[in-house]
């Protein structure tokens, strides 16, 4: 038997990959992620004031700061954003081996090999992204409306919903389950006393492998 356990390494783990100030890209190219955000018809974004990235700075793990970005302006985000992902992957594993034989008489044994394992690889990629929109071609195309309560046409998108939105990183990991189960038996021996052998076999083998990844509803992303 072997059993194999080792856990995910996540890339906010390591000082050099836990934010995006870590970049060696010239600062000006650097900008916090858009976490929050409210933009116009034309992509720029309406200024949310930095007593609304105040009230929010808890979300993320404490990384919501009141943020510009060229060209666009000034928006509620983070840096943070590039360290919820997996720079090595967990697994646990099990792996099982038996064989056994039962003598029929001095020339002929009956034997059964099995070999069975399951293994689950656990990763992480990003969080979850939103954005206002409608179905087209079995995809999805920005819907840009008009905003009663503020009388202006608004596009509003969530470039990742934060880690305390998703209920933590245990919501938003991906899983692949692999089963593995594999059958070996037959007759094997000699004929009299001869130096002639034979071995009947038969064998099966049987493999599974599924993957499940968080999905956002959209009718919940909506509501929120």
């Amino acid at each position: 038997m072997e059993i194999y356990n080792q856990d995910p390494l996540w890339a906010y783990q390591r000082s050099f990959t836990n934010s995006r100030l870590d970049s060696p890209a010239d600062p000006s190219d650097i900008f916090a992620s858009p976490v929050f955000v409210r933009e116009d018809a034309n992509q720029n974004y309406f200024d949310p004031g930095a007593a609304t990235c105040a009230a929010l700075a808890n979300y993320d793990q404490h990384s919501i700061v009141y943020a510009t970005r060229q060209n666009y302006g000034n928006y509620c985000g983070s840096y943070r954003d590039v360290s919820y992902g997996t720079l090595e992957n967990g697994r646990k594993a099990i792996n099982v081996y038996g064989s056994a034989t039962y003598r029929l008489n001095d020339s002929a044994s009956l034997f059964l090999d099995i070999q069975a394992g399951g293994s689950d690889q656990i990763l992480y990629n990003t969080p979850l992204q939103w954005q206002n929109s409608y179905i087209l071609d079995d995809n999805s195309t920005p819907t840009p409306f008009y905003n009663l309560a503020t009388g202006q046409v608004e596009q509003w998108q969530r470039k990742y919903f934060t880690i305390e939105e998703n209920g933590g990183f245990k919501n938003g990991e991906i899983h692949n389950d692999d089963r593995t189960v594999s059958l070996n038996g037959g007759l094997k021996g000699t004929f009299g006393n001869s130096r002639w052998g034979y071995e009947l076999a038969l064998g099966n083998l049987q493999n599974t492998l599924e993957s499940v990844e968080p999905a956002l509803v959209a009718a919940k992303a909506q509501a929120l």
